[in-house]
């Protein structure tokens, strides 16, 4: 599938929407396709009486649902960027996406429609004027977004649905929940290349918030990496992240061993510099950049065993204690899950480890 962020000639709206590509909610903010969307929903005025009814007509559930996280991308990004213009037309997108919505669908909506509603009060902006301008934008059947505002106001309120304020290092996040923010909505400068979204999307290997997991084939040698980490000014305390995935085995077999390719960059306190492999809660791996593996920023290959079962819930850490320097990251190759002999799984059991405290490597607040 051809994933340009540019409209190819002759290309109709909803064929370019139809080929956004599934990792658009994980793009740093903004991203081309940001602007790509932004300029389809902002034209939806010129389209002739027959151009517009073939668009209203032709929307789906995939479309809307680009159409939603689009929403949710411009009702941060408009604060980020003090620029109204991003929230009319995320309101608009937000009022077409409900169009071939069921009852479910209409529920999330909440989702979106009160992350603009909040926007739109940030910036100062009357929201009842701004839902009436998008409605004019993206045309009378995406009027369904003026009943949100016929709700009381607790219920207009981001907390309503479990979401809060986050100022990341790029500005506003809105997020819910325990999990990690996307990266993406963290930086504005990509982490992760476009070209490297697009082998895994082409390879059907599963993406997700923090890295790159991958069962039953090894990832191509000479990829570029997926990288994850922390950036710091520290100088001493200490610094860890950490990524993780629940795999199932469709068999209901189950695996009992784990391979992680990778490469933990390095440090010059290597004795402080640590990663470990946790499956199911318990810990497989554990050792410093002075052990090897995983080693001082070199490529590594770590096989360990663990209880066989059907799923498997991976959690990869890595830190730094103390942490001198600007930059500690794992580099996320490929994950690796299967079934080995009970002998085999045996001989690769992990000895018990301690992430290290950093006490042992400082004498009055300086390195030994």
């Amino acid at each position: 599938m051809n994933h340009l962020p540019d409209r190819m000639p002759g290309e109709t709206g909803l064929q370019y929407l139809g080929r956004v590509p599934l990792y658009y909610p994980e793009m740093t903010l903004p991203c081309a396709w940001d602007d790509g969307i932004f300029r389809l929903v902002a034209g939806l005025p010129g389209l002739s009486v027959n151009e517009h009814h073939e668009f209203i007509a032709g929307l789906d559930t995939n479309i809307a649902g680009t159409l939603a996280v689009f929403a949710g991308r411009m009702a941060m990004l408009s604060v980020r960027k003090n620029n109204p213009a991003l929230l009319v037309a995320g309101l608009a997108a937000r009022g077409l996406a409900l169009i071939p919505a069921d009852m479910e669908g209409q529920r999330m909506a909440l989702c979106e429609l009160t992350q603009l509603h909040h926007s739109a009060k940030k910036l100062g902006i009357d929201p009842v004027s701004l839902f009436h301008e998008a409605v004019g934008l993206a045309g009378k059947e995406s009027a369904g977004i003026l009943a949100f505002l016929d709700r009381e106001p607790r219920n207009r309120s981001i907390e309503c649905m479990g979401y809060y304020e986050v100022e990341g290092p790029s500005g506003l996040i809105y997020w819910s929940g325990d999990c990690p923010v996307a990266e993406g909505l963290l930086y504005d400068r990509p982490l992760i290349p476009d070209e490297l979204r697009e082998f895994w999307a082409a390879h059907d290997i599963s993406l997700f918030y923090r890295g790159l997991f991958e069962t039953a084939k090894p990832v191509l040698a000479g990829l570029s990496r997926a990288e994850h980490g922390t950036d710091t000014n520290l100088l001493a305390g200490s610094t860890e992240s950490s990524v993780w995935h629940t795999f199932t085995d469709p068999s209901g077999t189950g695996w009992n061993t784990i391979t992680f390719r990778g490469l933990m960059t390095g440090s010059d306190v290597p004795g402080g510099r640590w990663m470990t492999i946790d499956v199911n809660g318990n810990q497989v791996f554990g050792a410093t950049a002075s052990d090897t593996p995983p080693g001082n920023g070199v490529p590594f290959e770590i096989t360990r065993s663990f209880a066989q079962s059907p799923t498997a819930t991976v959690k990869i850490a890595n830190g730094q204690n103390p942490a001198w320097g600007p930059r500690f990251a794992m580099h996320y190759y490929s994950v690796t899950l299967s079934r080995q002999s009970t002998t085999a799984a045996l001989k690769m059991q992990a000895p018990a480890f301690v992430i290290p405290d950093g006490k042992g490597l400082l004498v009055n607040g300086t390195l030994r």
